[in-house]
């Protein structure tokens, strides 16, 4: 019971940082591409978006953007040496069970 907890707040933690990304790389590119925009005055409503864009980015300030993105990147990486240490312990005398002691 204990591990299917522990699996499910992985699996919440990785959504979370995946949606952490999505939402600061869609406010990036809003406001990246936007930027040049024919502006229709004071009520411009893309003025107001792009506003909107780099509050959301302030706010979640660069230590976040950089502990999502190391997280992100880290997880196929942990994923392949977890991988690879269970294919390792795996292959053991015991488990071929093989007699040492002709």
């Amino acid at each position: 019971m204990g591990m299917i907890s522990t699996n499910i707040k992985k699996r919440a933690a990785l959504l979370m940082c995946l949606i952490v990304m999505i939402v600061l790389f869609f406010s990036v590119y809003y406001i990246a591409v936007e930027e040049q925009h024919h502006c229709a005055g004071e009520d411009c409503p893309i003025c107001a978006e792009i506003e909107l864009f780099q509050n959301v980015v302030r706010q979640m300030g660069i230590g976040v953007v950089w502990n999502t993105a190391v997280s992100i990147l880290l997880v196929p990486f942990v994923l392949k040496m977890t991988a690879a240490v269970h294919a390792i312990c795996i292959h053991t005398l015991v488990s071929q069970k093989v007699r040492m002691n002709h």
